[in-house]
């Protein structure tokens, strides 16, 4: 009896020790589950999570404190932004959230629309809301031409930027802007000075702003024939979720990727190009009579063979002697030249 009543007061000591803890285990590290809508419509100052996804999560504190966080600007009356998933990471971690605590979901992107709505007032006293909006289009179109002259082959940006009455008054009382500041990788919360091109003892207008990547890929801007070697002109970068046609495979997302280099195949205007649509240009053709070269000890000796297959700089092609019809393998280092490794030979010690 004694026995059995001991085992009985265990169990209830250990169940009575274990139930808390499971509770805890229950809600303690229950993740939000954040599902991002495909479009939203608008009508305040600034975009919150809960505008642009459903939150939802075990406990209506956490609901409404994720709900409330403030992401950005939103964008003039009538007007469109997008917003990535990728993006939008950035912005919680910036803002101190634990991103292993969240469950991401739904759409990879949002359309963010601003409902049209009459003027909320003046700067200053003197300029509406439609001149306060087109400041502000135009400070980010300085800021991002400063990114562009900055880091040119990067891609497309995101910057977000908030300005107060002083700063819109201040800037709207001049006329060309210099823009200095910043800093690479030139992403995250970056500082910008607005100083006025006639002014040199003008202190300037600093400007925070939140730059984010944009996912972007190379697109031609005109038909690039097959063979033809791709100019900076020839490409440029559209974000990843615009309306182009996008090929199956690896694709380029910097513009040096491409720039420089030959085209495998024929490209038509507005086509997304893809690793395999490029290559580094040929400098050795099939059939070609090339100059080979065998360099060893400062002795450089020369001959002719031909070349059996295609090569760019740095491959290792096939190449025919052209007195015994040998094959034997070079690496092209040049247009119509390649290599051979010539191996000093070593004079035998008479003993």
């Amino acid at each position: 009896m004694k026995t059995a009543r001991s085992h009985c007061l265990r169990r209830v000591a250990v169940c009575t020790l274990v139930l808390p803890v499971l509770c805890g285990m229950e809600t303690a590290g229950w993740p939000a589950d954040i599902r991002l809508r495909d479009s939203v419509r608008v009508d305040r100052r600034v975009v919150r999570l809960g505008d642009i996804a459903d939150v939802r999560a075990p406990q209506d504190e956490t609901v409404e404190r994720l709900a409330s966080i403030e992401l950005l600007p939103a964008p003039s009356a009538g007007a469109q932004r997008f917003l990535h998933v990728r993006a939008l990471r950035d912005l919680l971690h910036e803002r101190g959230e634990n991103l292993l605590e969240h469950r991401f979901a739904g759409a990879s992107q949002v359309r963010i629309v601003s409902a049209p709505a009459a003027a909320r007032g003046s700067f200053a006293g003197r300029a509406s809301e439609r001149s306060a909006q087109q400041m502000r289009e135009r400070v980010l179109q300085a800021i991002d031409a400063h990114l562009e002259q900055q880091a040119p082959d990067h891609g497309p940006w995101e910057v977000q930027v908030s300005l107060d009455n002083d700063q819109l008054r201040r800037l709207a009382a001049g006329g060309a802007w210099r823009v200095s500041g910043g800093s690479a990788p030139w992403t995250g919360e970056q500082s910008f000075v607005f100083q006025l091109a006639a002014g040199a003892t003008d202190p300037g207008v600093e400007i925070r702003a939140q730059v984010h990547d944009v996912p972007s890929v190379v697109v031609a801007k005109r038909r690039i024939a097959r063979g033809a070697i791709i100019r900076a002109s020839d490409v440029h970068l559209v974000p990843s979720g615009a309306d182009v046609r996008h090929p199956a495979g690896d694709l380029p997302r910097m513009l040096n990727e491409v720039v420089g280099k030959e085209a495998t195949r024929a490209v038509g205007m507005g086509v997304v190009l893809d690793r395999a649509a490029v290559r580094r240009p040929v400098l050795v053709r099939r059939n070609e009579v090339v100059t080979v070269f065998a360099r060893t000890a400062g002795i450089v000796a020369r001959t002719n063979a031909r070349a059996r297959e295609d090569g760019s700089s740095g491959d290792l092609i096939l190449v025919e002697s052209l007195n015994d019809r040998k094959t034997f393998h070079a690496r092209v280092t040049g247009l119509a030249e390649v290599d051979v490794f010539a191996q000093a030979a070593r004079a035998e010690t008479t003993p």
